[in-house]
Parts: structure tokens; sequence; C-alpha cells
């Protein structure tokens, strides 16, 4: 019994591994340029561009000053689409992680459930 169960284990093992790379790489194939990156740790966005730039206010003098607040109100309005954009996609991503990860689970647990089937089939016929 243990000869046979070591089988199971070792074939379970290779399914397993077998139904995982298929479906990372069909999903990865299928969105690969809708995801952004992630990198020890860190996601960057695949989309939405480099992240606009703060202007500092300038505290020289009050004509300057009110030349920089022209330079803020400008950065307030390329930084909300850049935001939107940045929460969309790692949404998205988020999303698309929790499925793929759920879909995982299902598939191996699916897998699992077949191989005990098989075996307490192969017990009754032989024994």
């Amino acid at each position: 019994m243990l000869v046979r169960n070591h089988h199971i284990g070792s074939f379970m093992n290779i399914l397993c591994k077998l139904v995982a790379i298929s479906a990372i790489s069909v999903y990865s194939f299928n969105h690969i340029a809708e995801a952004g990156t992630l990198a020890d740790g860190k996601w960057a966005s695949a989309k939405c561009g480099p992240r606009p730039i703060a202007p500092a206010l300038d505290l020289n003098n009050e004509d300057a000053y009110n030349k920089s607040v022209s330079a803020v109100n400008a950065y307030r309005e390329q930084v909300k689409p850049y935001l939107d954009c940045i929460v969309e996609e790692a949404n998205a991503d988020i999303q698309a992680i929790n499925n793929q990860a759920r879909n995982e689970q299902l598939a191996i647990q699916e897998a699992n459930n077949q191989i005990v089937e098989d075996a307490k089939t192969a017990s009754e016929k032989f024994k």
C-alpha cells in the first residue's frame, strides 16, 4: 500500500505542476499587455506612464509665488488622471491575481478529487 501511495503522491505532484504551469502560461500570454509589474515587492504600472513631478512653491517673493502656484495647479490637473489610471490598473491586476489564484486552487482540487476517485476505483478493482 505504501508503494501505491508513493506513486499517487508523485503523480499528484507532477499533475499539479503541469496544471499550474499551463494555467499560468495561458494567463500570462493573454494578459501580458494589461498587467503592471511586480519586482522586489514593488508594483509599477505598465500603462499609466511616469508619475507627474510635483513642483515646489517658490517663496522668494509674491510674484515668484504666484507663478509657482500656476505650476502647482497644472500639476494637480495632471496628477488626477494619473492616479485614476493607477487605481484602475492596480484594481484590475488585483482582480486578475485573485481570479487566477482561485482558478489554480479549483483546478488542483479537481485533479486531486479525480486521483482520489481513481485510487478508490483501483482499490476496489485490484483487491
